[in-house]
């Protein structure tokens, strides 16, 4: 039986970088344990390298022939028959390990950490901020029409161009193709290529349970886990926070992470004189976790996060807008979390005020939601990722 796998990806894979690093540290450590032989190429070092952690030697440029030449003496030198591309914003990443397939025997597997219709989703959500900025309201009227006619060619195009992009990647190289949710599996089949069909999976992203809180003392803590980017859309939450934070003095929001867009959504804060905002920067989230009461996500878009995941492992009440496919795969509204519609503001600050006020149904919603993650588990997991592997 093959036993070794090579993990290619942007990012050095260690927990508490981003989801998708996080899940590559779990897949591998998992991977060992059922006596599978791990390498790890990555171009971004965040730690000490561990056993079989390798850096590619030119770094600032990932498709060249060094690097080239570096994956595939690896390939050849370790034996490597499975590679395992965990897909990134860095595409190029992908191109690398197609080109190495090209002249190895090694199995290629994409992973998509990316909701496929993100690009449609940019669009909307760029839209809403244009129209946001608009005081007149027949001009914000008029805007917010030719917006609605222009959204459907939009869309077509849209999807001409996933399709072209992945068809630039060379699909036919790549032996399976891993999504976390079904819906997106079958949307990447119909779009990208339908006549590899069989090539497509469905596999989610797992986490560790091991019920680490049931003795922690929770806080009047709001947690926002993220990185502060656009699509994040951390301002969301700002305004929301801003309609109810008065009302709830003894409450805190507090923000973990950082990113391009940490000194924009600072400034909103001190432009609205948010109560009871803090941001502690990036930081290993599971103490805030530990001591927090409810989870809010106000995204444009997701694939399938991590964060609402690791909510329910800690006993906190996940709140979303229900905004990409997957967000029914971890919340089952009203019984684990709340998913709100996208994107009603009022809607999402009542609900997070019951939440906040009516402990014993918070209460009731995290204890759902310890159960309700159990599919989630890496021991399931890895059962999906080693079936996949003995077939191909």
């Amino acid at each position: 039986m093959r036993r070794n796998i090579c993990i290619v990806s942007e990012c050095q894979q260690v927990p508490g970088v981003g989801g998708t690093e996080t899940v590559s540290f779990l897949l591998k450590e998992e991977f060992k344990k059922n006596g599978y032989n791990v390498f790890s190429l990555f171009f971004t070092q965040k730690t000490t390298l561990a056993s079989g952690d390798m850096l590619f030697p030119e770094r600032d440029k990932i498709i060249s022939n060094k690097n080239k030449k570096f994956l595939i003496n690896t390939i050849k030198e370790n034996h490597i028959d499975f590679i395992l591309s965990q897909g990134t914003a860095y595409d190029d990443v992908l191109i690398l390990c197609i080109e190495a397939k090209k002249i190895t025997p090694v199995r290629l597997i994409y992973t998509n950490h990316f909701n496929p219709l993100m690009g449609i989703k940019d669009y909307d959500d760029y839209n809403e901020r244009r129209i946001y900025r608009i005081s007149n309201p027949i001009k914000k009227l008029l805007a917010s029409f030719l917006i609605e006619i222009k959204r459907p060619l939009y869309v077509f195009n849209g999807k001409k161009s996933l399709k072209e992009k992945y068809s630039k990647y060379e699909i036919e190289q790549i032996d399976a193709f891993v999504s976390l949710n079904e819906e997106y599996s079958r949307f990447s089949s119909k779009i990208f290529a339908s006549h590899y069909k069989d090539r497509f999976h469905t596999i989610a992203n797992p986490i560790v349970i091991d019920n680490p809180t049931r003795n922690e003392i929770k806080e009047n803590i709001v947690l926002f886990v993220g990185r502060l980017t656009s699509q994040k859309r951390l301002d969301r939450l700002m305004y929301i926070w801003n309609s109810i934070c008065k009302v709830f003095p003894t409450w805190k929001l507090v923000v973990v992470g950082d990113g391009d867009y940490s000194h924009e959504y600072k400034r909103i804060a001190r432009d609205l004189g948010l109560m009871n905002i803090e941001f502690v920067g990036q930081q290993p989230s599971e103490k805030y976790f530990k001591k927090s009461k409810v989870v809010c996500m106000t995204s444009s878009h997701e694939a399938l996060p991590m964060v609402l995941i690791e909510a329910q492992k800690y006993r906190c009440v996940p709140i979303a807008y229900n905004s990409f496919t997957a967000a029914e795969d971890i919340i089952k509204n009203g019984h684990n979390g709340l998913l709100i519609k996208p994107f009603k503001q009022k809607e999402y600050a009542k609900a997070l005020s019951k939440l906040m006020t009516e402990e014993s149904y918070r209460e009731s919603l995290a204890a759902n939601g310890s159960t309700f993650i159990e599919k989630f588990n890496i021991e399931i997991v890895i059962k999906d990722w080693i079936k996949l592997l003995e077939s191909l």
